[in-house]
């Protein structure tokens, strides 16, 4: 769909990543972090799962359906600059190898059990502000996380509202 006609999901279903509370406190104090932002809702979003407003009522307890047995390592998460663009974000001039791998394998695994509706987000980031605030690009001292669990969450659109609908945790790193 050209972005000329993209909405944002108005039930969005996500698998995300939410930061652990020291970096949620570190982005918190970044100074383009709107203070009004609620840093609960801070998260990497990893893949989307549809809209819940315009699929069929059975969409979510089959993705939970097609969830049960997944497993994958845990991985890092990394970010170096803010970007600005539509939004402002955490970006990372880094390929993020493990959120590639981590992405590529629960894909598979929700092909095998014919789960086929994903979307797969461009780039990772973290937004910080859904507007521009016109300060532009800028490099920031690193902020990265490991990523021991990921969450299904349901994004009320326009509500500021996350409802969890599932979680797993990934193998810990052996290193």
């Amino acid at each position: 769909m050209p972005a000329s006609q993209w909405s944002p999901a108005k039930r969005g279903l996500y698998v995300m990543s939410k930061p652990p509370p020291p970096i949620l406190s570190q982005m918190g104090d970044l100074e383009r972090m709107p203070a009004q932002r609620g840093l609960e809702r801070v998260h990497a979003t990893v893949l989307a799962l549809g809209d819940l407003a315009e699929l069929p009522e059975e969409h979510l307890p089959t993705v939970l359906e097609a969830m049960k047995g997944f497993q994958a390592d845990a991985f890092h998460i990394y970010f170096d600059h803010i970007a600005e663009g539509k939004v402002v974000a955490l970006r990372s001039r880094k390929i993020q190898r493990g959120m590639n791998t981590f992405r590529k394998r629960l894909v598979r695994f929700l092909a095998e059990r014919d789960f086929h509706e994903v979307v797969v987000p461009g780039k990772a980031h973290v937004t910080l502000r859904y507007d521009r605030d016109g300060k532009g690009d800028e490099p920031i001292q690193p902020i990265d996380w490991r990523v021991d669990e990921v969450l299904l969450i349901e994004s009320l659109g326009g509500k500021s509202t996350h409802i969890e609908r599932g979680r797993w945790q990934l193998n810990p790193l052996l290193i």
